[in-house]
């Protein structure tokens, strides 16, 4: 669950079926600042409404990754100086310039569900933006890009008018809308979205090789470990910077992160930049800069 760490706000307005006595909110806003001067709004979808994905929700990994964006470029030191597998020292937690290093940038995110880093990333001077995730997640995905880059942005498959009624007046849709008219300065962006299933071939819209490489909580399902490696390695070249941020879950004897970094070996280094547990109780995030290795470094 996220945190809001980075200064955010939540919106949790009342559905009809709390007003009932029965469920959770349908919806829920939350408003994060990435900038002096803005802010991105992200709609969430506890309920389900559009139908079950597990990126319907805001999870804390992705906050943690917007907020290593916003801080500065990842840590360089021990970059190419290990194969990754045994993990590296922790990290500084940025450069401390600013998110200046993503200006001109082509970024990709993969799995991004509500994409949030990916979205932040264009207001900090990305030049191209693909936001990417199974299909079920692109209609929320392009109605969140859509209300923060106004016409920028490929126009949401469901309309808003199709959004279930929140509160009084639908509340909910009207703040995402105005969100979506004070962020029309930014339509000289190019935010896309796009299906990729990493166990199905990589369509031509992911080509690259991307400039940076942005993945939160992508170590969820062990049967698709294989498949993003895959899918990473034919994305990027060894000049990609690659950031992920990954919860290290040990509820119900869940705990995937090892394995999931186990299934890189051979093509991709790693490092450990930073750790972080934003509440008691919650799984502590870790945060990993990867890289492609190379002949020299005994890649495959």
């Amino acid at each position: 669950q996220p945190c809001l760490a980075t200064g955010g706000v939540m919106e949790q307005p009342r559905s009809d079926a709390d007003s009932g006595g029965g469920g959770g909110p349908s919806f829920l806003l939350y408003r994060l600042p990435v900038a002096t001067d803005r802010s991105l709004a992200v709609l969430s979808d506890p309920g389900n409404s559009w139908g079950y994905c597990i990126g319907n929700q805001l999870w804390s990994a992705a906050e943690l990754l917007l907020h290593h964006l916003v801080a500065g470029e990842p840590d360089q030191a021990g970059v190419g100086g290990h194969t990754g597998g045994g993990g590296g020292g922790v990290g500084g937690s940025g450069g401390g310039g600013g998110a200046g290093w993503l200006r001109g940038k082509r970024v990709l995110e993969l799995g991004c569900g509500l994409g949030l880093p990916g979205q932040a990333a264009a207001v900090h001077g990305a030049r191209e933006v693909l936001l990417t995730d199974v299909e079920g997640m692109m209609p929320l995905l392009r109605h969140n890009v859509s209300a923060n880059f106004g016409t920028g942005a490929p126009p949401p498959q469901v309309a808003d008018a199709e959004i279930p009624t929140v509160g009084a007046g639908g509340r909910l849709a009207a703040a995402v809308a105005t969100a979506g008219r004070r962020a029309e300065h930014d339509s000289s962006l190019l935010v896309a979205t796009a299906p990729l299933d990493w166990n199905l071939p990589v369509p031509a819209a992911c080509n690259g090789p991307w400039d940076v490489i942005l993945g939160s909580d992508v170590a969820y399902h062990p049967d698709s470990f294989a498949g993003f490696w895959s899918s990473l390695a034919s994305v990027c070249d060894e000049s990609t910077v690659v950031l992920l941020s990954l919860p290290d879950r040990h509820e119900d004897e869940e705990n995937h992160l090892p394995v999931f970094l186990a299934a890189s070996a051979g093509r991709f280094g790693w490092e450990l930049l930073q750790r972080r547990r934003f509440e008691e109780g919650q799984s502590e995030m870790q945060l990993f800069r990867v890289w492609k290795l190379g002949q020299d470094d005994g890649g495959s």
